[in-house]
């Protein structure tokens, strides 16, 4: 499972507010995507993604738009 937050993005939205969130089943072993396209420009700020691997949290990927 793959959980977006916009972090940081000005007025735009309030803090940590949850842009979106998708999951993926599978069985064994594989590399997975995902991926997250806006509908409009990404505001400029600071974004994290949080990835889970059987419900656990295994990473956390922060990274900002300018």
């Amino acid at each position: 499972k793959a959980v977006w937050y916009a972090v940081d993005v000005g007025t735009v939205a309030p803090p940590n507010t949850l842009i979106d969130k998708a999951e993926i089943v599978t069985e064994g072993t594989r590399n997975i995507d995902f991926f997250l396209k806006p509908e409009t420009k990404w505001p400029p700020g600071t974004f994290r993604v949080e990835l889970f691997v059987n419900d656990a949290l295994d990473q956390v990927v922060s990274f900002s738009v300018k």
